[in-house]
């Protein structure tokens, strides 16, 4: 029996010595790990104050701040006048309240400068579940940052650039719409042009024939009256192809003009018309002494077309007047143009600047006026509107910038 008792004895020890060797082992093994590692590992007491820590975390805090720390001091107290204070403090305090969490900081000490941190707080739980401390994981994560930032700028320049091929191919789609927009309007031009030229001249040598047939001179004088007419139409015709190619090909150039001898030029060149006597115009500018600057040329062939078509579209069942309208002022210039005409009719008024539209049956033009005068505002850099009642009359108003 004393045998056997002794037996059980000997166990027991056995044991013992295992369960402190494991102890032994595990420690031994965790001390390894701690130090072999290349963060820095510490942990800390409810009152901040070291339990455990790595060389080199020892290290690392020596070579900041230059202090020699020991387990039991306080984790806080070398910090209190540095930058790192504030938050350190704040996130131990997060951690003792049982939170998990990994933070990030910039440090830029001189002994450490332009360095990235990150740091992992694991709170320790005793047998209660109580938390008795926090453990704490640093590691230098800057080469990861400056890639990741190499990165973001790498991505943004992607971005930027991807912005301008965007931004460049809208553009490049917004010409090749304006190309193809300007190739349909020269075929129309190209087909408008040859029908309206070969008309009046077709028309002329039909005249001609015939009047080779007539022996009496009073109707030779009715022929030569009908080519006449035929002829100031293809001249007309000829004027606005002109018109055409000035307004769209010729360089912008900008001179100081006389606003009111140009309207009343404009006005005195329609002379020749039939219903010139009928339409009684009337010419106001105000603030007369504002220098105006704009491209002439342009300015005129807009004022001309306008101006000719209240004479030419003018109501003969009612006193026709026309009233021109402008404000100089140092930014800009408005010009409005008011008439009792013939007007255009609701439906066809948002047609008006389109190629070859003639609004009312009664048009004997090109159909090209108010299309260049359209073209020759734009050109301008300014803006053009148009009113107008079927019967009662039209109200066109343009603003230009004052060069």
């Amino acid at each position: 029996m004393p045998k056997k008792k002794n037996q059980i004895t000997l166990k027991r020890t056995n044991h013992r010595n295992i369960s402190r060797l494991n102890v032994l082992v595990e420690n031994a093994f965790d001390g390894i790990i701690m130090e072999s590692t290349r963060e820095s590992i510490y942990a800390i007491n409810t009152k901040f104050k070291y339990i455990t820590f790595n060389k080199n975390h020892a290290r690392i805090v020596k070579l900041i701040y230059g202090v020699d720390i020991s387990i039991g001091d306080s984790s806080l107290l070398f910090l209190r006048k540095t930058p790192e204070y504030k938050w350190l403090r704040k996130d131990f305090a997060r951690a003792l309240k049982g939170e998990l969490f990994v933070s990030e900081q910039y440090l830029n000490q001189l002994k450490y400068k332009d360095r990235y941190i990150e740091t992992t707080y694991n709170p320790i739980f005793g047998r209660r579940n109580e938390v008795t401390g926090v453990a704490v994981f640093v590691r230098d994560i800057t080469d990861r940052k400056k890639a990741e930032e190499k990165l973001r700028i790498l991505n943004d320049g992607l971005v930027s650039q991807n912005w301008r091929l965007a931004a460049q191919e809208e553009e490049l789609k917004a010409t090749l719409d304006e190309l193809s927009e300007r190739n349909f309007e020269l075929d129309q031009l190209v087909y408008k042009t040859s029908h309206d030229l070969r008309s009046p001249l077709s028309s002329i040598l039909g005249l001609i024939n015939l009047a080779h047939i007539e022996s009496t001179a009073q109707n030779h004088l009715m022929y030569l009256s009908k080519i006449e007419g035929r002829v100031k139409k293809l001249d007309e015709f000829i004027k606005s192809m002109l018109n055409y190619a000035r307004v769209n090909r010729s360089e912008v150039i900008y001179e100081q003009i006389n606003l009111r001898e140009m309207i009343e030029s404009c006005i005195q060149e329609l002379e020749y018309l039939d219903s010139f006597s009928s339409v009684k115009a009337q010419v106001v500018v105000k603030n007369e002494r504002v220098p105006f600057k704009t491209d002439p040329l342009r300015l005129r062939i807009v004022l001309s077309n306008i101006i000719s078509n209240a004479y030419k579209y003018y109501n003969p069942s009612v006193k026709s007047y026309l009233k021109v309208h402008a404000v100089l002022a140092p930014q800009a210039v408005e010009i409005s143009f008011r008439d009792n005409g013939i007007g255009i009719k609701k439906e066809y008024v948002k047609k008006v600047f389109d190629m070859f539209y003639r609004a009312t049956e009664k048009s004997q033009g090109s159909g090209l006026g108010m299309y260049i005068v359209k073209q020759a505002v734009d050109k301008l850099r300014g803006t053009i509107n148009v009113k107008s009642t079927f019967d009662k009359g039209t109200n066109i108003k343009i603003i230009v910038p004052n060069n």
